[in-house]
Order: structure tokens, then sequence, then C-alpha cells
């Protein structure tokens, strides 16, 4: 083993010799010196062949270097990764074609069991590949291009995966001002990555582009955003964004914690206490105003870094939606009307509620259930129309125990229905779901998806759940495609796409369908009440967004463009954007509410989002083959869901407009479908309906003791847990295993099975039919952890062994061969 280890040092340091040799003078020797060899004609490849002779003769000068080598050095676990990194470069300095690249990527997820055998495996196959699938040309611009914008996606992804770890870190321990600060050099380490490869794209490409998504992604990666501010601005920036979310997570508080806060708020409490907690939060924040002020100047500076002479057709550029604010407004004109009737219908309903007249003009903010306000799903004890449904949902997510992990199993249910894909393993492993609750979602790229939140059972919770669970799914499916990456992508633009499944699974998680196979409401319910309800509550969590969406990016446009970036105007003017667009108001217009939202602090558009929620009720009408009506029936048609499949796949790496138009039909985004959605609740609100009832004092009394009860339990779980885990040992898992679909059904739930399957089976995403037999049991406490398919594992293991073993004995018998001739070992010698 020690002499594989030293062999493939000597190939990654005599590559780095070989390669970068003719170029002293590069500023970024991990990556520039094999990218400037793609481009410049080499010595390597200034021949235009990759032979076999010229392979074999790498080969033996790598072997004679090995002899001559008497040392046995290790690489130490930080240098692993880099030095595969430039074996995997080696394949595209030499010339093979993307199918080699391709075949390393695969590497990385197949081979993961051991570290050391791995890297042997690696290097004996790519080297295998260079005898077998070398062209024996290289010099198509397209193919140095291509090959160029390959290792920037390694780049990308391994500086994310930084990025990630780091924020990871610091939300786990957000009192540490060293994970912050770590968190912040990473980010900004990241993007003078994309600064850099900028440059060299610019200094070595010189191409014609004819492919359309070779040319996206040359687009993608010289332009950006942000990255191509000025150093100083740009690390200004990242500052502010880094000390906003500090504040924003609450980690300077001394009295209430966030959770502690956003509890109150959804509470019964009396007014008074809910403003009170909502003021002093926010106020807060209003010591960062004078550097919002600088940095939201930036964004027309990035514009012009980028090549575009507006704010609004930046964002729109990043969204890759040009025209995208003129159609928003259109959009928004044609919806105003409806959300101003549900504005109406909870405003109404909250003074009944609280027994207090509420002003004409709007909804005071601290009334909202949360401290940002544009999410209206905490409301739905206190506003949805019926209240016996309304407690049986409550009643039922406590007692199902959808909540936490299996809220994200249930979540999963969905995702294998419509996409045929549930989260890896790793997902499921490196999740923590008795966190804070307020959800957090981070992609680490190549290394899967995270999520960390809270085992708090509650309608806010549940629906984002779903949402959470399809990002998840579409950052996998993403990865799939050997031939697409999607690094630079989900980098530097944002994708409408991904938040129209996100907005798509939070439709059907509650529609009537869904809330009947989850036992959430009993099959006798009243049918009008259910739709109505399963309405309402899409509403109370769509609609603000939506108006939140169009108010927070109207607001920074003219802003910008007017040069009013005192910290008083900017006070008044965002609440009076925000009782313009979302009928929300404050008494007092001193209290910076913006400062606590992530993305408005860090300069990032909300246009993809507000495109992307609509766009989910497009794709909801399309898999219902035009019709968009709710529907009591789960939906289930393989042949249009391979469209979305084949759309969520290639979206993740390209222009997701194109995608939509190529595979869905959709040619751009409308409100038709929303507004055909909700025409229902349209009819209900007009009618001024008389039947309506709240939950009594009795069942808020049992959901309060319920969550009282769950609560305590849940600490006691949790210490329990703990101390059991301390020596527990960590069982290893190949990361690309996936978890078994058959499992992901909650407690007492039915799952959603496609139609046309034999009952008592449920369908892998592979196709394979696993019977309910199969089926792991769930433990006592709901949380039982999916284990992983042990005939695969085996198989695995097998496989890898054997090819091991061959590589192992090639070696064995060169070295024992040539020391047999330089030693002259009598014939009557025998070695074993």
């Amino acid at each position: 083993m020690v002499e594989g280890l030293q062999l493939l040092n000597i190939i990654s340091i005599y590559f780095k010799l070989y390669v970068s040799r003719p170029y002293t003078n590069i500023s970024h020797p991990a990556r520039s010196s094999v990218s400037t060899v793609v481009f410049s004609r080499g010595q390597l490849v200034d021949t235009h062949y990759a032979s076999h002779t010229d392979v074999s003769r790498v080969l033996e000068c790598i072997f004679s270097n090995s002899q001559r080598t008497g040392s046995r050095t290790t690489l130490a676990d930080n240098e692993w990764r880099d030095q595969f990194v430039v074996s995997r470069q080696l394949v595209l300095v030499i010339g093979a074609r993307r199918h080699v690249c391709s075949l390393s990527r695969n590497l990385d997820r197949i081979v993961d069991f051991d570290r050391n055998c791995s890297m042997i495996l690696k290097c004996g196959l790519i080297l295998l590949s260079l005898h077998t699938l070398v062209p024996k040309t290289f010099g198509n611009d397209t193919e140095n291009l291509k090959a160029f914008i390959d290792l920037t996606e390694f780049s990308y992804a391994e500086k994310c995966e930084h990025v990630a770890n780091e924020k990871w870190k610091f939300i786990d321990n957000p009192q540490n001002e060293t994970l912050l600060y770590a968190w912040e050099e990473a980010q900004k380490d990241y993007a003078a990555l994309k600064k850099h490869e900028v440059e060299a794209l610019q200094n070595n490409s010189h191409t014609e582009l004819t492919d359309d998504f070779v040319e996206y992604q040359y687009n993608t990666q010289i332009k950006p955003g942000d990255a191509l501010l000025e150093t100083s601005k740009l690390d200004q920036l990242i500052s502010f964004s880094v000390k906003a979310t500090f504040l924003e997570m609450g980690t300077n508080q001394t009295s209430n914690t966030r959770e502690e806060i956003e509890q109150l708020l959804s509470s019964n409490v009396d007014l008074e206490r809910k403003q009170s907690a909502w003021t002093q939060w926010h106020q807060r924040l209003s010591p960062l105003l004078t550097d919002f002020s600088s940095t939201l100047s930036f964004v027309s500076e990035a514009a012009t870094a980028n090549g575009i002479d507006s704010v609004e057709g930046y964002w729109e550029f990043l969204s890759v939606y040009p025209g995208g604010y003129e159609s928003i407004q259109s959009m928004w004109g044609s919806i105003a009307e409806l959300h101003n009737k549900v504005v109406t219908f909870v405003k109404n309903r909250l003074a009944e509620k609280c027994k207090v007249k509420l002003h004409d003009d709007g909804i005071p903010a601290y009334c909202l259930g949360s401290l940002d306000g544009n999410d209206w799903t905490p409301l739905a004890s206190d506003v949805l129309p019926y209240g016996n449904v309304t407690y049986s949902i409550k009643k039922k997510l406590w007692d199902k125990n959808l909540r936490g992990k299996l809220a994200y199993r249930s979540a999963s249910v969905i995702g294998h229905t419509v996409l045929h894909e549930v989260p890896h393993a790793s997902f499921w492993e490196n999740s923590r779901f008795n966190q804070s609750c307020v959800t957090r979602f981070l992609n680490f790229c190549y290394k899967g998806t995270r999520v960390t939140t809270c085992h708090h059972a509650s309608l806010t919770n549940f629906l984002t759940a779903h949402k959470v669970v399809a990002k998840v799914l579409t950052s996998q499916m993403g990865l799939v495609g050997i031939e697409k990456l999607p690094f630079l992508n989900s980098a530097n633009r944002y994708s409408g796409f991904e938040e129209g499944i996100s907005e798509l699974f939070s439709i059907l998680s509650v529609s009537p369908a869904q809330l009947k196979t989850l036992g959430l409401v009993s099959n006798d319910t009243d049918t009008d009440h259910s739709q109505i309800t399963s309405l309402m509550i899409t509403a109370l969590d769509v609609l603000p967004r939506l108006a939140y969406y169009i108010s927070a990016d109207v607001w920074r446009i003219n802003v910008i463009k007017n040069g009013t970036f005192e910290p008083k105007v900017l006070l008044e003017t965002w609440w009076q954007y925000r009782k313009q667009y979302e009928g929300v108001t404050s008494d007092h217009t001193d209290i910076p509410t913006f400062l606590d939202d992530e993305f408005i602090a860090s300069n990032k558009p909300y246009l993809s989002k507000f495109l992307g929620t609509l766009l989910g009720f497009q794709i909801y009408e399309y898999m219902n083959e035009g019709r968009s009506e709710v529907r009591y029936n789960n939906v289930v048609n393989n042949h249009v869901n391979s469209y979305i499949i084949n759309a969520t796949r290639e979206s993740a790496s390209d222009n997701w407009t194109t995608m939509i138009n190529k595979y869905l039909e959709i040619t751009e985004v409308n409100a038709d479908a929303l507004l055909s959605y909700f025409q229902p609740l349209v009819d209900y609100l007009d009618n001024e309906p008389e039947d309506m009832y709240s939950m009594t004092t009795d069942q808020q009394s049992d959901i309060e003791r319920l969550e009282k009860l769950y609560a305590s339990s849940d600490v006691t779980t949790t210490a329990r847990t703990t101390t059991t885990r301390m020596s527990k040992p960590k069982l290893l898992k190949p990361s690309s295993e996936k978890i078994n679909s058959s499992s992901l059904s909650p407690p007492t739930a039915t799952p959603i099975v496609p139609e046309k399957e034999k009952e008592g089976t449920v369908k892998r995403p592979n196709g394979k039919i696993i019977p309910e037999s199969e089926k792991p049991t769930n433990a006592p406490n709901g949380e039982n952890e999916y284990t992983s398919d042990i005939n695969t594992s085996k198989a695995v293991w097998a496989v890898a062994a054997v090819l091991v073993a061959t590589v192992a004995i090639c070696v064995i018998a060169i070295f024992g061969r040539r020391r047999c001739v330089k030693s002259q070992t009598p014939k009557n010698r025998r070695y074993v």
C-alpha cells in the first residue's frame, strides 16, 4: 500500500513539473498552470498528438523515478484532494475529451469506501483511459474552451464546499466570532477565485462560440455578478452581509432568542407584548443603516462592471429573464385584486379574534405571526375559516409525528412520485433536525446538501420541509448529468426553475388528496371545507411572499435610481412600498425590518423567486394536463413526469427559461395558472360566507398541551440520544447511496404509491419493486435511521477489492522483477 501511495505522489509531482515547466510566472499555480497549458498550447499540447508513445514515455519516466526514490513517503490527509485534482487535470491537459473527465467525476461518487484504495484505483483507471480514450488530435477551440470551463467548475466546487463548511460550523456555534470570521474569509476567497477565472478566460479565449450551451457557460463565467466589483468594495459588501446574518441569528441577544420571539408572535398573547418584542428585535439592527446605504449603492457599480447599464437589466441578467421587472409589474396588476381580498379577509379575522379594530390601511406588521412578516401561515389557527379542520390538521401533525426528520421523509414521498428521486443517505446523516426553527439549507456542491431545522410540528415547518426537499432533489439531479456540471450556474445565476419545483412541492403537500393521505383530515370531512382550507393555506403562504418580493426589489431599484440613500429616506420609502404592495403597516417608520433579510443585505434580487413561485403553478397545471383546479386524487403521470425530470436535470447547468420551453412547452412565466388555481377561493370570499367558525377554547388548549408534552419529551429524548451516540461507532457508507424509497412513509400514514403498481409494494427510483415486508420497521420515537442496501454494499466492496488487488499485483510484479534483475538473484532462489 505504501508503494502505491509513493507512486501516486510521484505521478502528481511529475506532472506538476512537466506541465507547468514552461510557465514560471503564473499567479495562481494551483490552477492557472494547467489552464494556461490548455489554451496556450505548451510543449505537451503543441505536438497536437497524445499518442500511446507519449503516454508510454511518461509512464516509463514515472516508474524510473519511483525506482530511484528510496524513501517511503505518505500523503497527509489534507493533500489527498489536491493530489487527485492534479491527476484529474492531467486528463484534460493530455487531451482526453469530456468523457474521460466524466469518468473521473463518477469515480469520485462510486469509490468512497477507503481513501488509500480509492486513490490507487482512480489513478489506475485514469491512466488506462489515457491509453484507450485519448484523441489523436487536440486543436479544436471549442473543445479547449469546454476543457477550461470544466476546470473552472472543479475550482468553483472546491470553494463552494469550503464556504458551506465554514457556514455550517458557524451555524452550529453562532456565538463564536472566530468561526464567523472564517466564514467571511471563505466567501472573500470564493469571490477572488471568480474574478481570477474571469481574467484567465479573457486572456486565453479567442474563439467564436457556436454551441448554445458553451456560450451560456462562457457568459456565466465571464460575467459572474458582484464578484467583478472592486476588491475593497466587494470585501465591504461581504463583511456587511455576514454582520447582518450575525445579528439576524440573534447571537448577541441577552434576553429572548429569535425562535422564542417567533413563538411569541404566533401565540395567543396580547398585541402589546407582540408589538414590544417585534420592535425591540428590529431596533437592534439600526446601527447597520449607515453601512447599508453604502453597500446598496454598489449594485449600480456591479452592473457596470458586468457590462450592463441599469440595475433592472443587471438583476434580470442574473435571473436569466430579460424584461423581467416589466413582466412582474404587469402580472402583479392581475394578482393584486386577489391579494387585496385575502388581506381584507385576514384583517377581519384577526380583528374578530383579538377583539380589536384594525385600521383600514393595512395590517400591523407585528400581528403577522413572524418577524419578517412575508409568510402568513403562522396565522392559520386564527384566520382559517373552519376551526374543526384547522384543529384536525394541527393536532394530527403532532399525533402522527410529522415534524423534524419525519416531515422531510413525508416530503420525500412526493419527490419520489413527481421526480422519481429521493434524498441521498448523506443528507439524512449530516442534517440536523433538532436545532432552531429558523430553517437553513446549505449546498455543499459535490458533497451534497444539508439542512438544520427544528423538531416542532407546525404548518410553517411542514411546508418548509417540502420546499427544502425539492431543492435537495433538484441539486442531486443536477449532478446526474456527466456532461454538464451545475456549479457555475448555481454560483453566478438565480434559477426560477428551482424555485418553481420548490413551490410545486408546497402546493401538493397541502392538497386535499395529500391531507387525507397523511391522515391530517378525515375522509368524511366536507369536500368544500377541505378545499377552501387547502386553498387558504396556500394563499397565506404564497400571496404575501409575492407582494414582499416585488416591493423589496422595486424599492431598492428606485432608491438606487434616485440616489436617496439617506437612512431616514430609506426607512420612510421602505414602509411606503410595504403598504402599497403588501398591505402591511407600522406605527413607527423608523424600524429597519429590511436589515433582517439576507437577500437585501447581500444585494440579491428577488426576481427569480417571484417568477419561480408563479412557475410552480404553471408546472402544477402542466402535470394536470392543462387543468389548474385543486385535485382530489394523487397526481401520477409517468409520461408527463419524465419531461419534468429532464427539465430538472438540465436546468441545473443550463438556461432555465430554455429548459422549460424545451420540455414543458412554457414559453413565458405568467399569472394565469395561479389565478385559475385560486378562483374557487375568490368565489368563496366574494360570497361573504357566514358559516365560518374558529377553533374552540378547548381545542386551542389541547394544541398547547400537545406542544408542551412533545417539547418536554424531545428534551428527554435528545439527552438520551446524545449519551448513546458518544460511544456509538460511525458506520461507513458510500456517499452516493440513496435512501430506500420504500421507507419514506411516516408512521401511521399511507405513502403515495404510483398507480398501477401492485398493492403492498413500493417502487424504487431505479424502477425495482420492493415488497412491503422488506420495509424497515419504525422506531418507537419515529426517528429510525435509514439503512443501506446490504447486498449492494457487499457488491461494491467485492468489486473494489478485486480491482485494488489487481493493481497491487501489477505493481509488485513490476518492482519485484526489476529488483531481481538488479541484484542478479540466483536462479535457485524462489520468491513467494
